[in-house]
Order: C-alpha cells, then structure tokens, then sequence
C-alpha cells in the first residue's frame, strides 16, 4: 500500500510547485538566459536512475512522475528579475525578496557584438544566487535599482 501512494504523492507535490515555479516565472519582467544545465542534470539523473535499474517503467505512476520532474527542470532553468522578487534557479528556493539582498556584482563581459552580463545577488544570509542576462550592463543596472533599497552595495567588475 506505501508504495503505491508514493508516486501520486510526489506527483502532486511536484505537480503545485510546477504552478508556484509557472507563477513567477510569468511575473518576470528582465529575462535572464535559460539555465539548460539544470535540464541537463535532470536528464543525467533520470538516466542514471534507468541505467542502475532504480526506476522500472512499468512502476505505477512513474511516466507522469518523470514528465513533471522534467517539466519543473525546464520551468525552473527560466529565472529573472520580477516587480516583487528575484526569481532564480533551483529546486529548494525559486525567489529572492529583495529586502534580502544586501550585495550585487555585476560583470559585463560583453564581446562578439553581444551584450551579457553576470548578475551575482548576494543575501543577508550569505548566499549567492547567480543570473546571466544577455543585455547590457546599464539596463540591469536600472532594473535592480528599481527594486533594491539605497543600502544595497554595488559592485561592477570585468
């Protein structure tokens, strides 16, 4: 009986923080690029559970388990800048309220006629969350401004 609820049980929960991921991913207003790594170890994880024979295609519930895993992979590699919150990658903290954020490096490593920045945002709990816009330096600039408090420390490397 446990093991025939565990799959429905993770397919719901996975399934609602599909949603939350969905959610905040449309209220972003500066796009950040598509992080595929993620999709990438999602895949090499599903693969390597396949491959050792910890997951049985035949198992109830497993396809759409494995259909939504990869469907939040995918939601969870968009990540930006939201009016309210940063959004960032991950599976365990998807935003960022601004109010958190106390530091941000900025590199513009723009060549090759592409604008790019790297976006690093630094919390009170001294984490770092990384973003990387293919826009320029100035328009990032702006956008955090807009959102983050006069005693956020700036800084612009090369």
């Amino acid at each position: 009986m446990q093991d025939s609820l565990f799959y429905p049980i993770v397919d719901v929960l996975l399934l609602i923080y599909a949603v939350y991921s969905w959610y905040w991913q449309a209220k972003v207003n500066l796009r950040a690029k598509f992080r595929i790594s993620l999709v990438i170890w999602t895949l090499l994880i599903i693969g390597g559970f396949f491959y050792s024979g910890y997951l049985n295609p035949q198992m109830p519930a497993i396809n759409f388990f494995l259909a939504l895993l990869l469907l939040t992979s995918l939601i969870d590699g968009s990540t930006g800048l939201a009016q309210k919150r940063a959004v960032v990658s991950g599976f365990f903290k998807r935003t960022i309220d601004y109010s958190k954020i106390k530091r941000v490096l900025l590199i513009d490593y723009s060549g090759d006629q592409r604008d790019r920045v790297i976006c690093i945002l630094g919390t009170s709990d001294n984490r770092q969350y990384y973003l990387q816009f293919a826009t320029n330096l100035r328009t990032v600039i702006q956008a955090l401004e807009e959102h983050l408090g006069r005693d956020v420390k700036f800084e612009i490397g090369k």
